[in-house]
């Protein structure tokens, strides 16, 4: 296992500096540039995951075995496209579209199969690997949509949307009320993994352990209300904010001005299924 880690490691810094690259080949394209430039970040952070994951099978992780093991055909098929942008940036041969067929070549590849399958192994290291799958599937999904604003593109953006989903998103309910609990479990499964937490200690447990990419969590429980819970979980996740929703009766004035010095989302009871839908889609999106 450590030497796929190693090698994924090495795949991850030839796609970072790739990209950065390219990012300054194509200065006068804004939009290209920010896409780019948001890859070579993503990149960046998927090495870095690979040298947490290098930790883990070397501290305590080592009795995990691969169950497949790397050739040379698959090593060449995914670096194949990269070398072959790389070879064509330093010649200045490269077009936009050129670009974008080698980065969804590299995409279409066993590149992002494996990373997972890395990640999968060793996904009792903590949510943090959690954050990676669910940060890997975003990756795709930018580049999905680029690829659906470009008319040339059409056949790379299929080739993308065939790719199996790497995470679903996991979804975390708070709400004491058991009935509106199943309410939006049952909504929400359209849309991810749901778990349930009838107060706010509970739910403070399970975001130890799990990565959320939405909270939505009523405020007035007992054991430990919504604003408490917020508080503490934030402490564990400084970017938890993004992700969280309240949906509750009308807020008191101590608990409004929390939400609004701190611009959190707040849904007030009752709400429309399609508002609820709406703000849902805003976090995930």
């Amino acid at each position: 296992m450590d030497i796929m880690v190693e090698w994924l490691a090495s795949v991850e810094t030839l796609a970072r500096d790739l990209y950065a690259d390219a990012a300054a080949r194509f200065g006068d394209d804004e939009t290209f540039r920010a896409f780019l430039i948001k890859l070579s970040d993503d990149e960046e952070y998927h090495r870095t995951v690979m040298e947490r994951a290098s930790r883990v099978l070397g501290n305590g992780g080592a009795g995990i075995r691969a169950e497949i093991a790397l050739d040379e055909e698959v090593k060449y098929r995914v670096r194949e496209p990269l070398d072959e942008a790389r070879r064509m940036l330093q010649e200045g041969a490269i077009t936009r579209d050129g670009m974008m067929e080698r980065i969804i070549a590299a995409e279409y590849s066993e590149w992002n199969t494996i990373f997972l399958y890395v990640v999968d192994s060793i996904r009792d290291g903590g949510r943090e690997f959690q954050y990676a799958a669910s940060r890997l599937e975003r990756h795709k999904l930018e580049i999905a949509r680029l690829c659906d604003m470009q008319v040339s593109c059409a056949a790379g953006l299929a080739k993308i949307t065939t790719l199996p989903s790497l995470w679903k998103h996991h979804i975390l309910v708070v709400d004491d009320n058991a009935a509106m609990l199943r309410f939006l479990s049952a909504l929400l499964s359209r849309t991810g993994v749901v778990d349930t937490a009838p107060d706010g200690k509970a739910a403070l447990g399970m975001t130890r352990d799990n990565y959320y990419d939405l909270i939505v969590s009523d405020i007035d429980m007992p054991v430990m209300d919504g604003i408490s819970f917020f508080t503490e979980a934030e402490k564990l996740d400084a970017g938890i904010a993004r992700r969280f929703l309240f949906f509750t009766g009308a807020p008191g004035d101590a608990h409004g001005e929390f939400i609004r010095a701190r611009a959190l989302r707040c849904l007030e009871k009752p709400a429309s299924i399609s508002s609820i839908y709406e703000a849902v889609r805003e976090i995930l999106e």
